[in-house]
């Protein structure tokens, strides 16, 4: 948690990889089920940010939760290949600096 404001901001922190050019991490917690088996649990409206440390670049972002999906967040550290930027979330805008 955080104090923004005056209102107390909820943070789900989070391990990132990179692949094909962007930081990817999960946004989703992993229950077991009756029964057997395993699913997906969204953190839907439990948080306001993930943060995310990234070992491989040693670097910490900062997401507000309603600018990524439920289950995968990506933050592009490169270019697309077909060239487009509409719609890509840049990982140098959710940087934490220090």
């Amino acid at each position: 948690m955080f104090e923004e404001n005056g209102q107390f901001q909820k943070v789900q922190c989070k391990t990132g990889r990179i692949s094909k050019g962007s930081v990817v991490f999960n946004l989703c917690t992993v229950k077991a089920k009756k029964g057997g088996g395993y699913e997906n649990v969204p953190y839907g409206d439990k948080v306001d940010y993930f943060g995310v440390f990234c070992p491989e670049n040693g670097k910490c972002y900062l997401v507000p939760s309603n600018e990524v999906g439920k289950v995968s967040g990506t933050l592009r550290l490169d270019a697309p290949k077909n060239g487009q930027s509409k719609g890509v979330r840049w990982a140098a805008q959710y940087e934490m600096r220090m």
